[in-house]
Parts: C-alpha cells; sequence; structure tokens
C-alpha cells in the first residue's frame, strides 16, 4: 500500500529544504518517493510502504494525508503524474481504435463489435486505475 504525506518547503537565504529521500542504492526494491504536485504551497508525495522515510530536516514537518474525496480529486488534478497516466490510457486506446472508430462504436452499439470496443477500453482503463492506486490515489 502507498500512502500520500505532506510537507511545505522552507527556504532561507542559500537553501531550499524539501524531503530527504532515502538512499535508494541501500534499499531492496524498485519503489521510489513520487512527488505528485504543490495545491497552496503544501507539496503532496507519494511513499510506497516499502520505503521508510529518512530523518528530515528541522525547518519541515512531513504529515501523513489522510485523503478525502475532494483532496484526492485536487491533487489528481494537479499531478503531472496523473496526467501522464491519463494520456496513456488514451495512447494505448488510439493503438487500437482512432478517435473516428469510437464514435462509430456508438453508432454500432450493441454489437459484437462494440463489445469487443469496450472490453478493450476497460481493459486500459483498469491499467489507469491500478498504475494511480500505485501512487495511492
Amino acid at each position: 500500500m502507498t500512502k500520500i504525506y505532506k510537507y511545505q518547503k522552507a527556504q532561507d537565504a542559500y537553501t531550499t529544504y524539501c524531503l530527504v529521500e532515502p538512499d535508494y542504492n541501500l534499499l531492496e526494491t524498485e519503489d521510489r518517493i513520487t512527488e505528485l504536485c504543490t495545491i497552496d504551497g503544501i507539496t503532496y508525495v507519494s511513499v510506497p510502504d516499502s520505503i521508510i522515510l529518512p530523518a528530515q530536516p528541522e525547518q519541515i514537518t512531513v504529515e501523513e494525508v489522510v485523503l478525502t474525496d475532494e483532496l484526492k480529486a485536487a491533487i489528481k488534478s494537479e499531478s503531472p503524474h496523473v496526467q501522464l497516466i491519463n494520456e496513456r490510457v488514451v495512447a494505448k486506446i488510439r493503438e487500437i481504435y482512432s478517435l473516428n472508430d469510437e464514435i462509430k462504436m456508438i453508432r454500432l452499439s450493441p454489437s459484437e463489435e462494440s463489445t469487443a470496443y469496450n472490453e478493450y477500453v476497460e481493459a486500459c482503463r483498469e491499467w489507469g486505475r491500478v498504475a494511480k492506486a500505485n501512487l495511492g490515489l
């Protein structure tokens, strides 16, 4: 399971203080922390359970987020990672079906062809849902 954390970056005259990530070379996992987005000065990160956050600079406070529906929607809206997942879902669909093909399926419904189309699109969307769930969304 992945958790979402938040913190506010801090600055002084010489340094911007951000979340310190672990030394991935020492970990026995391919998992990584992902910075999702910043909303109103608060930065949200996705941290897989396989990763333990190291000590953080005293200038920032990292807190686990209680993910409400509203916050989840806001993060999804602002996150370039989620936008990329959405683009990849569309690209997967476009590998087989053009936009004109999709419009055609509306007119053909219900049919064997539209059923095959719907199943393929749903498989692409499921891939996207799993990718977002891996980010804790």
